[in-house]
């Protein structure tokens, strides 16, 4: 054997033992770690959690200070800095469990949903129609399609936690001040799942762009917004709806190396204090209910047989079948009485009609910008172009195509008849000329 075969020979040895040192220094760090604290990986925030080794208290987020706390006492028993420095590595790695608690909260209590069995419109759920009874509502309300929908919009968020289906419909009490609306959506959240963990209340910027929002839309069970949905639906209204429809959200966790795609799991509830907020006029992503009052018996009601009784329903139906199409437009029709006028829609209302109210009235073929050209003359406020077609769609008018012979093509507009203020803004025009004339 040379003596360069030799020396190749001692490196390999080397190497051979000082990889042995590390694998079992790491070894010995984690046996270690593991045997002082338990470590999970919580799987809707992408956090590491952990408690002490033993013990019964409740797994708490492994932030800066604790996981400073851990890595000093590490050193203190003898570890190398670099050696602790690993550790971050170790927790984020396969060697330590996952977890979803909203997914293991349903497993556990589903077997105490046993009794539900179709019923009417839907699932007999008698525990959430106790919840529902709660609510007082108006003498002139239809209750059954209330609950009907209601009972669906739980069933929903039953699937939207599980990662099944997104709940593309936000809940929202409407009622005067004082009457338990926040209190009464805040407990929808069983004490045994977790109110600080997995419950927003407040005010949040309606975009994906904002890492909390994100952030909620993927580790909440619920976000409830209270006293400031009003502005959101009247500066953001449309920010509001992409983030109530959206299944999935991409984003990185602070530090992560990642992008990471989730599931969007939350489900939105709401209370306005006033009775005209929305300003769409499709609004099937909204089902408000009027309430008079709460009963404080709300407090009273099982919350986890609520759930288990929803996780049961939602075992017997398709969760894409929970709201069909004539559900959604019911929840749209509901909306009506809670949206507001738009200046696009009260000057249209004013100055043409869809059908001949009289015979007087002057029939008019316009297209959409011609229209808006018109009704602009009556305001200094900017107006919509696609506020006017949908607020001419809603209001019944008819688009039609009508051929212009002087251009040889036919134009898209809509069939339009005068109105009494029309004629008279006309006439007032005409009588200003007149004046400047003489």
């Amino acid at each position: 054997m040379g003596i360069a075969d030799k020396v190749d020979e001692i490196l390999e040895e080397s190497n051979e033992v000082r990889k042995k040192e590390i694998t079992s220094s790491i070894e010995l760090f984690m046996n270690w770690l593991f045997s002082n604290y338990e470590f999970r990986l919580n799987m809707l925030s992408l956090k590491p959690e952990f408690r002490p080794v033993g013990s019964q208290s409740e797994y708490k987020e492994l932030d800066d200070q604790n996981y400073n706390t851990i890595s000093i006492l590490a050193e203190i028993n003898g570890f190398s800095k670099s050696m602790v420095e690993k550790m971050q590595r170790i927790i984020l790695s396969a060697y330590v469990p996952s977890v979803n608690e909203i997914a293991d909260f349903f497993t556990k209590i589903e077997p105490l949903g046993n009794d539900v069995h179709s019923s009417g419109n839907f699932y007999h759920m008698p525990t959430v129609k106790a919840y529902f009874d709660c609510l007082e509502l108006a003498d002139n309300t239809n209750k059954d399609l209330i609950y009907n929908i209601y009972s669906r919009w739980v069933v929903a968020s039953v699937n939207s936690a599980l990662g099944i289906k997104h709940n593309d419909v936000m809940l929202i009490l409407s009622g005067s001040q004082g009457i338990y609306k926040t209190s009464y959506l805040n407990n929808l959240i069983p004490a045994e799942l977790g109110k600080e963990k997995y419950l927003v209340t407040g005010h949040i910027d309606p975009a994906l762009t904002n890492q909390n929002t994100a952030n909620y839309l993927c580790e909440k069970f619920i976000i409830n917004i209270d006293d400031q949905l009003e502005v959101i639906f009247g500066k953001e209204y449309n920010s509001m709806k992409a983030i109530i429809s959206i299944d999935r959200v991409t984003s990185r966790r602070v530090y992560a190396k990642f992008d990471r795609t989730r599931k969007r799991i939350a489900n939105f509830v709401g209370s306005v204090n006033s009775n005209e907020f929305l300003t769409d006029n499709q609004n099937r992503r909204y089902f408000v209910i009027e309430v008079t009052g709460i009963s404080q018996n709300y407090k009273n009601i099982d919350m986890v047989q609520f759930w288990a009784e929803a996780m049961a329903a939602s075992k017997k139906i398709n969760p894409f079948n929970v709201y069909s199409r004539e559900i959604y437009q019911q929840i749209n029709q509901l909306s009506v009485q809670y949206t507001q006028s738009s200046v696009e829609q009260v000057l249209i209302s004013r100055m043409f009609s869809a059908v001949q109210t009289d015979m007087y009235c002057e029939e008019l073929f316009m297209t959409n910008g011609e229209i808006v050209l018109e009704l602009q003359k009556l305001t200094t406020k900017p107006i919509s172009q696609i506020k006017i077609a949908n607020e001419l769609k809603r209001l019944g008018f008819q688009r039609i195509a009508k051929y212009f012979s002087d251009i040889k093509n036919s134009k898209y507009g809509y069939l339009l008849y005068t109105t009494t203020d029309y004629s008279m803004s006309y006439f007032k025009d005409y009588t200003e000329k007149i004046k400047e004339i003489f």
